[in-house]
């Protein structure tokens, strides 16, 4: 039977986080039904620990819900690190992953109230009634600006409300002054542990307040092993990797950066200067794969482009496959889609990253991904099948029909969660509808879209009675201007007329955008 944390008569005192040393330090588990405070810098293990709290409800088979600013993607591969199985639960719906949406801070400073994030978030929790909640991590909530952290304090009682057991994640260490918006909210906690890292790289996490229990004399030493995740360590324990031993301070700061690119982007090669000392190699070079190349480097960066993606996963591939390999990090200058970042870690890249992200968080995802070391155990291989533009008859692509379109598109949305997109809808604007001649056109409009989009990498199209509709994938709304733009210039005007175009994006037209998800699923 599965631990229930709703009800009060039959509480259980403690329930295991899936924390090893935390668990045993405790006694056996976390306060059940509380809330309870991760703190600590980037790399330091709060989302390892996060991820193990969810694998352990999930493992008895609790429900459970996750608020990421993270990818999901990048939860995905840091969860197979782990060893923490999440893709079934996902499957059965037992575990919600949700990520902040871009622009989610501002936003919310500007809320009519700053409940306004609560309560969507309650709306989208709905009756799920999960038991465990993660939120990593909660400074987003501290975006409405007002001295006292309303918002924060809005989902505080939201977690109460919903009587969950919770871990929430910080990235500062309270016990040195941190925001005092957050005192509210630790006021309410039962445990408040802070994660470490010390100079040599060795992890240790503090137990700063626990209900009922004396914190440790001193810090707990940990180390994150790959398929275990947070595992006592002796102390002075500095390992990151089980197979490879730990790199030195002095090797975890040199990268080998390999351009498939002309050149070396300055900008990209600034950047990693900043902190790093750097050794620029073109892929193209003799041997590009060699590990000799790789020796005595941190990690090993490449740079690369939209049209370079099958280069760079066999570039990858040969670095990935050879012994004692450090992690391989892709960078690229643009808003990769999300099946391009799941083929670039599943050839054995350990992180995804772009310049849109800014440079602060570009340099802490690489110093994470260069402590976390690279992952040598293959990850699952996860279908394509919904992801794609479905065969249509005898193994040949085509546009999908209206009902095959907005069910194709309601499992994408709710597949990949994609931050933005836009859906064009397009209709030849000559003949008369209805006749032998405006089938010929909507069909030839149709093939014209299909070579247009981008199908192999997310984008779905489909057609109806009058209309060819268009889902793309990672689209702004200027992106579907270009993608209109190319397909009106290859369009025969003269022929078959003008073409008749309508915009939805999300955001800003999420609204529109998720009622005909909504209409699709029923």
């Amino acid at each position: 039977m599965p631990e229930s944390i709703r009800g009060t008569g039959d509480l259980p005192v403690t329930i295991r986080s899936g924390i090893g040393p935390l668990d045993k330090h405790l006694g056996g588990g976390v306060a059940a039904g509380r809330i309870h405070v991760l703190t600590g810098g980037v790399g330091t293990g709060k989302t390892t620990a996060c991820l193990q709290f969810l694998g352990a409800g999930i493992g008895r088979g609790e429900r459970a819900l996750m608020l990421t600013a993270s990818r999901p993607a990048d939860i995905r591969a840091h969860a197979a690190f782990a060893g923490v199985p999440i893709d079934g639960a996902l499957r059965e719906d037992r575990l919600v992953v949700l990520r902040f949406r871009p622009g989610f801070v501002s936003r919310f400073a500007h809320a009519a109230s700053t409940r306004v994030p609560a309560d969507d978030l309650r709306r989208m929790i709905g009756a799920f009634a999960p038991t465990r909640v993660v939120i990593d991590p909660v400074v987003p909530f501290l975006g409405d600006g007002s001295p006292v952290g309303e918002g924060l304090q809005a989902l505080a009682e939201l977690i109460e409300e919903l009587g969950a057991t919770t871990l929430l994640t910080y990235p500062g260490d309270i016990a040195k002054g941190g925001d005092r918006r957050f005192d509210g909210l630790t006021e309410r906690a039962a445990t408040i542990i802070h994660f470490d890292r010390d100079r040599g790289g060795g992890l240790s996490l503090a137990v700063l307040r626990a209900s009922g229990v004396h914190p440790a004399a001193g810090p707990l030493p940990f180390a994150i092993a790959a398929r275990s995740g947070i595992v006592h360590a002796p102390a002075g324990h500095g390992q990151m990797r089980e197979s490879h031993g730990a790199a030195s301070p002095a090797t975890r700061r040199r990268l080998l950066l390999m351009h498939i690119t002309s050149i070396a982007a300055p900008d990209i090669l600034e950047l990693l200067q900043q902190d790093y000392e750097v050794t620029v190699s073109a892929a193209s070079s003799p041997a590009p794969g060699g590990q000799d190349a790789a020796h005595g480097v941190g990690a090993i960066v490449i740079e690369t482009n939209h049209s370079a993606l099958a280069a760079t996963r066999a570039l990858i591939q040969r670095f990935a496959t050879g012994a004692d390999s450090p992690p391989i990090i892709v960078i690229v200058r643009f808003n990769l889609r999300s099946i391009d970042r799941a083929r670039l870690l599943r050839a054995g890249a350990d992180e995804v990253l772009a310049t849109d992200m800014g440079p602060a968080e570009l340099l802490q995802r690489l110093t994470a991904a260069v402590s976390r070391g690279h992952l040598d155990t293959p990850l699952v291989h996860y279908s394509e099948r919904l992801l794609l533009q479905a065969d249509v008859s005898a193994g040949r692509q085509g546009p999908l029909d209206h009902s095959a379109f907005t069910g194709a598109l309601a499992a994408h949305v709710a597949h990949d969660r994609p931050a933005q997109y836009t859906v064009v809808s397009l209709a030849p604007g000559r003949v008369l509808r209805g006749t032998d001649a405006a089938a010929a056109s909507l069909a030839a409009l149709a093939d014209l879209v299909m070579r247009t989009a981008r199908v192999g990498s997310g984008d779905l199209v489909g057609c109806t009675d009058a209309r060819v509709v268009v889902y793309l994938h990672g689209a702004r709304r200027g992106d579907a201007s270009s993608f209109v733009d190319r397909v009106r210039s290859a369009w025969p005007t003269r022929e078959r007329g003008s073409i008749e175009v309508e915009f939805l994006s999300n955001p800003p037209d999420e609204h529109g955008l998720e009622s005909r998800v909504e209409a699709a699923r029923q």
